[in-house]
C-alpha cells in the first residue's frame, strides 16, 4: 500500500550544493537507470552528478552564452539502443527588468522577455 507519511516522514539522502541569487526556477532531471542527476544553473552550465556517490561527473560549460540554463531533460538511449549515453536537452529564457536608472519618473515599464533558446547534446559514456 501507500506509505504513511505521518508515521514515516520522508528523509533526504543526499544534498547537492548550488549558489543561487535569484528567484528564477532552475529545473533538473533524474535518470534512475544510470543514477545520474542533470542540473541547470545560473552560470550557463549543465552539471551531471552521480546520485549514488554525489560525485560531479561532468559539466557542459557556457551552454547559452552567459544565460541561465533553466530547463534540462535527459533521454537515455534516444540516439540508438546500441550507443551508451543519450540525448540531453537544455533550455534558457528569462525576463529582463529595467534598472532604477532606466525608469523615467513615475512611468511604469514592463519587463522585456528575451527569446528562449533550446540546445540538444548527445552524451556518450562508457
Amino acid at each position: 500500500g501507500n506509505p504513511d507519511y505521518e508515521s514515516e516522514p520522508i528523509r533526504g539522502f543526499r544534498s547537492f550544493a548550488a549558489s543561487m541569487d535569484t528567484n528564477q526556477r532552475l529545473e533538473f532531471d533524474l535518470d534512475d537507470r544510470t543514477n545520474r542527476l542533470f542540473v541547470g544553473g545560473l552560470d550557463a552550465c549543465v552539471r551531471c552528478y552521480d546520485t549514488q556517490s554525489g560525485a560531479l561527473l561532468g559539466t557542459i560549460d557556457n551552454v547559452f552564452e552567459n544565460q541561465a540554463v533553466n530547463g534540462v531533460s535527459f533521454h537515455p538511449g534516444a540516439v540508438s539502443p546500441s550507443l551508451k549515453g543519450g540525448l540531453l536537452v537544455a533550455a534558457s529564457g528569462s525576463r529582463q527588468f529595467p534598472s532604477e536608472e532606466d525608469l523615467d519618473g513615475d512611468a511604469v515599464q514592463s519587463s522585456t522577455p528575451q527569446r528562449g533558446r533550446l540546445s540538444l547534446f548527445h552524451l556518450n559514456w562508457k
